[in-house]
């Protein structure tokens, strides 16, 4: 008996205070995990709606993906063509209508794998069904192809189009990698009066009702299919080329616009993408701002950056120099491995931006000739240079990153600072180097050599910055571990007692030195006598027994 996928993808329920609820029965994941590498295939999506017609040319145009054998009651469904799954190219296609019956527990589809409540009011489900369809499938969607047939006649597809242009854009993206419209008619008589009439009165309302339908589609097609005395693969070969035509375009548009996803990047998208649309509608959803969702630029970037520029003018580098300091600096935060390459001049101004013109109000910095956004801009157009060589050259950021240091450590050797890491400029200094540049935990990590028999112990060979020969072995804090503190407490005669319990302590521990497992070490009430007993247990690293024997409290 062969297996029957369930190709139900989204629907609109009812939670019991008979609210809209958006659902999510997971199918989108499970079609990724069925690609052979969804880290290197990126899939087009065509959207197909309308009914019985739609019907008849799915079967057409994936005759070997046996359409009939697959059903769901869910009100958006979404397959694969099994011919493209294992290519680097994939198409998969989702289809349905703008009819609805909300249920709180969809028959065939079982629960649904996410279920959100939607926020925003809807008057009746078909209209929720339209926005479902118009800000969240649309906004991942290549082609969509709309059967006037299934819709009653060419005004009313117009109808749709143009209330999909009322809610706005729902993508921060260029408008030229928006998706393409086809509108498919039925055959008639070429040339007939009525037809040329229908045609002409549906483009007579999209452009009077909707002058920035561009906003929203980037383009439009009409195409009527064959004359039906052809054999039904003949009928629907036009409408296969065009539609594979325009997925093969705007495969080329979203190369060129740095907006072409993996299949992993879609899924986390359209993960984002859902509760984006449950929570509201009234903003575009950012593409470049989910990106950033599980790690977002720290609050702190501005002070960061503005003490960077003040430390550097101080230590007499022009700002040209630390602009590209800085740049080379965002560029290793954003572009991090897996990452999807977004162009690189809205990642600066939707994450970035705002953060450098702060950290130069901050300063008060003025310079001859220019305003603050101009000295801004002078950031921006190095991080757009600095992306462009990476793409050329397929090196990492981090390595970039790399390079870019030991290229000018002969000028910013002269900076120091303990307050903010050197190497990313983002994170509080946490490691100095003896020739008195800081790190930071993160980038102890990223550009130390780790020790082969102990976890989260790394070796920084040589400072970044200035690249001073003296290696420095730090021990980075595990994430699934809490500081561990040693207070050490007691004067007086009774200042022996707190060394025979570590005594007893590095007895239990064997060969482990108890300095190993201590954080932070803190002495009080004894003055000077616990700061040399922590002095010396820490610092100069004496054995605790060797300490007790020298009679050191």
């Amino acid at each position: 008996m062969q297996r029957i996928d369930d190709i139900g993808w989204l629907g609109l329920g009812l939670s019991e205070s008979k609210k809209f609820t958006l659902l999510d029965y997971g199918r989108l994941d499970r079609v990724i995990t069925e690609m052979g590498d969804p880290a290197n295939q990126y899939p087009t999506l065509c959207v197909y709606m309308g009914g019985r017609s739609k019907d008849a040319c799915l079967r057409r145009l994936y005759p070997n993906n046996n359409i009939k054998r697959h059903a769901s009651t869910a009100e958006i469904k979404l397959r694969y063509d099994i011919d493209s799954l294992n290519t680097t190219r994939p198409v998969l296609f989702t289809d349905g209508d703008l009819k609805c019956m909300p249920s709180a527990y969809p028959s065939t589809n079982g629960r649904p794998k996410l279920e959100r409540s939607i926020s925003w009011d809807a008057s009746s489900a078909e209209k929720a069904l339209y926005i479902i369809w118009a800000r969240l499938v649309f906004l991942f969607a290549d082609v969509i192809c709309v059967f006037a047939n299934d819709f009653g006649d060419l005004l009313d597809v117009a109808g749709f189009l143009l209330e999909c242009l009322s809610l706005q854009a729902p993508s921060s993206l260029p408008s030229a990698v928006r998706p393409r419209v086809i509108i498919v008619l039925e055959a008639g008589l070429d040339g007939e009066q009525e037809d040329i009439q229908n045609v002409e009165h549906f483009y007579c309302k999209l452009h009077k009702d909707g002058p920035n339908l561009r906003e929203y589609f980037s383009a439009v097609h009409l195409i009527r299919l064959e004359s039906s005395h052809l054999s039904e693969n003949a009928r629907y070969e036009r409408l296969r080329a065009l539609i594979m035509g325009q997925l093969d375009d705007m495969c080329t548009v979203r190369e060129d616009h740095r907006a072409l996803f993996s299949a992993t990047h879609l899924g986390a998208l359209f993960r984002l993408a859902f509760q984006h649309t449950a929570e509201g509608i009234c903003r575009p959803f950012d593409f470049v701002k989910a990106t950033r969702a599980q790690d977002e630029v720290p609050s702190t970037l501005s002070r960061s950056l503005a003490h960077y520029i003040e430390i550097g003018a101080k230590a007499g580098l022009r700002y040209e120099e630390l602009a590209t300091s800085i740049s080379s600096a965002l560029l290793m935060d954003h572009y991090i491995p897996g990452m999807l390459a977004l162009e690189p001049r809205s990642i600066f101004q939707t994450l970035y931006r705002p953060a450098v013109r702060d950290a130069l109000h901050i300063l008060g910095w003025y310079q001859p000739g220019k305003t603050i956004e101009e000295l801004v801009d002078v950031i921006e157009c190095r991080l757009v240079d600095q992306f462009e060589l990476l793409d050329r050259t397929g090196q990492s950021s981090l390595e970039f990153r790399r390079e870019q240091l030991r290229a000018s450590s002969g000028r910013i050797c002269q900076i120091r600072s303990n307050k903010i890491c050197l190497v990313c400029l983002f994170r509080v200094a946490q490691h100095r180097l003896d020739c008195g540049h800081t790190l930071c935990d993160l980038c102890a990590q990223l550009f130390g050599t780790p020790a082969p028999d102990i976890e989260y112990n790394f070796t920084i060979d040589a400072c970044l910055c200035c690249l001073y020969q003296r290696p420095l072995v730090i021990d980075v804090l595990p994430p699934t571990m809490n500081p561990t503190v040693l207070a050490i407490d007691g004067g007086g005669v009774r200042g022996v007692i707190p060394l025979e319990f570590l005594i007893l302590v590095q007895e239990s521990l064997g060969c482990c030195p108890l300095q190993d497992l201590i954080d932070l070490a803190v002495g009080t009430s004894s003055g000077m006598c616990r700061s040399k007993l922590e002095y010396a247990l820490f610092v100069s690293v004496f054995p605790v027994r060797f300490l007790a024997s020298q009679h050191f409290v």
